[in-house]
């Protein structure tokens, strides 16, 4: 796994394909056509109801776990 640290952001991801498709995806980074993760904040008490959900699949993106 690679770990890179660019302008207080980090990305991590194993080495995979071509040093030009790592730069095609930059490009489109850059650009602004990669959507960023949906993230959802939900409270605690709900952790069984977001397991639950994770394992039947139905997760999209990130749920984050408040107290």
């Amino acid at each position: 796994m690679v770990q890179r640290v660019y302008k207080r952001m980090t990305i991590d991801g194993f080495m995979v394909g071509p040093l030009t498709e790592a730069k095609e995806l930059m490009a489109l980074a850059r650009a602004g056509k990669i959507k960023p993760t949906p993230m959802k904040e939900e409270p605690m008490a709900d952790v069984q109801k977001w397991i639950d959900e994770l394992r039947a699949g139905k997760v999209v993106g990130r749920i984050v776990l408040k107290n």
